[in-house]
């Protein structure tokens, strides 16, 4: 239920030439602003929970691509070593795991918890699935 933005600050050398040093995003819901947590490793990322529309739920499988597609959006993977990583989306017990990657031998991805019901309670960034 949010609105999501990128922003990349450039610095302009007295020569005319820009550089920059990454970019940052951002949300938006219902008039406040806030930045996204960028996962550098194993961690949760509460914005993606709370941006979810509050009757979402995770039962089946198109539920589930749906969530990995918008989580790519937000999260783009540019790793060239996961360019033709096979992704795969494997329900568990207490929710889902989305796996677009390597690191090693352990895969990365993203864990959904949720409900019996389906209800998404936590989005995690995982580098060792």
């Amino acid at each position: 239920d949010c609105e999501f933005y990128s922003a990349t600050p450039y610095i302009k050398s007295p020569d005319g030439s820009e550089s920059s040093s990454g970019s940052y995003r951002f949300y938006s819901q219902k008039g406040v602003l806030g930045t996204v947590t960028e996962p550098f490793t194993t961690q949760p990322l509460p914005e993606l929970t709370m941006c979810l529309k509050e009757d979402f739920t995770l039962a089946n499988q198109d539920q589930a691509q749906l969530l990995f597609e918008a989580i790519e959006t937000v999260y783009p993977n540019h790793s060239m070593f996961d360019e033709n990583f096979p992704k795969e989306i494997i329900k568990k017990p207490n929710g889902w795991h989305f796996i677009d990657g390597e690191i090693f031998d352990d895969k990365k991805g993203y864990i959904i918890e949720t409900t019996p019901q389906g209800k998404v309670t936590k989005i995690i960034r995982s580098l060792n699935l």
